[in-house]
């Protein structure tokens, strides 16, 4: 399993969120909608760190995604920006159980709204997710960047044909 001293501490961007809190199957979510017309059937599912929404980057983040013609949805897995927070025990909280559930209902209630592409964009803890959607054909298209959680090489050990692509 992977971390750095980086997992658990940052910088904070700045600007104005441009999206909404909803709730989306039961799950609460930061969402982003572009304001030009676009292709109301994909949706980009953003698996930010541990800050979750709470942190106003994943929202800013999110919001470049609706900017460039994606509406994204942020799911809040936050932890505790308490300076005593215990990381650790929030991540044994946190497991993959814990965290794709909400993720299998946001994506259920996208495809009763008719979404039928999505891709994903994992940072750091939401990384490991954005690859388990992956092989598992959820998405059918995967960006991570400092992903943590993972055993390497086992955790990448894949077949071909992910390696080349979706049969959607």
């Amino acid at each position: 399993m992977s971390f750095c001293q980086y997992c658990i501490q940052g910088i904070r961007h700045e600007g104005e969120p441009e999206g909404t809190l909803e709730t989306i199957g039961g799950v609460a979510c930061y969402i982003t909608t572009p304001i030009v017309d676009y292709a109301k059937g994909k949706a980009i599912l953003f698996l930010p760190d541990a800050f979750g929404i709470e942190l106003i980057n994943s929202k800013l983040l999110a919001d470049e995604f609706a900017k460039n013609g994606f509406k994204a949805l942020t799911h809040a897995h936050v932890h505790s920006q308490d300076k005593t927070f215990n990381f650790r025990g929030w991540l044994a909280t946190h497991g993959t159980e814990v965290t794709l559930l909400p993720l299998n209902k946001i994506i259920a209630a996208l495809i009763e709204e008719c979404v039928t592409r999505f891709g994903a964009i994992g940072y750091c803890f939401g990384g490991r997710y954005t690859f388990d959607l992956a092989f598992d054909k959820v998405i059918q298209c995967a960006v991570v960047t400092h992903s943590s959680l993972l055993e390497v090489p086992k955790d990448l050990e894949v077949t071909p044909i992910l390696l080349t692509g979706f049969p959607h």
